[in-house]
């Protein structure tokens, strides 16, 4: 129950990748829209070379002060000019209410254009 609880307080958002430590399992993570930063772990990312290269739609969990990804993850290159204008449009009228509004624009734009779009692993 606790942890059912702790999920209401979760942070569902665009991230910049700032940092990783392979060592500990942790990356860092900063919120495009409001530049609130998080530590969560996530051995994936930590281990990932490209981080520097895109941006992930996440959402990120506390439990016990420990904040962790939900391993649903939609990541952009942040070279593609969509999403490079979808954010400087959005950081205009930013509202914390629009999130889940945010993530399906986002997932309807790249559904619409599959070849755009590509399943990514971290090995």
């Amino acid at each position: 129950i606790e942890f059912l609880h702790s999920m209401l307080n979760s942070k569902l958002g665009l991230f910049e990748i700032t940092e990783a430590d392979l060592d500990e399992g942790y990356a860092f993570l900063k919120d495009v829209f409001t530049g609130e930063e998080y530590k969560i772990i996530d051995v994936g990312l930590s281990g990932n070379r490209n981080n520097d290269e895109a941006y992930i739609y996440t959402r990120i969990i506390t439990y016990h002060d420990i904040s962790f990804g939900t391993g649903l993850n939609f990541i952009f290159d942040k070279t593609d000019n969509f999403i490079q204008n979808y954010i400087q449009q959005h950081k205009k009228d930013y509202s914390p209410n629009g999130e889940f509004l945010r993530f399906t624009q986002l997932y309807n734009h790249y559904s619409k254009y599959p070849g755009k779009s590509k399943a990514v692993t971290i090995s």
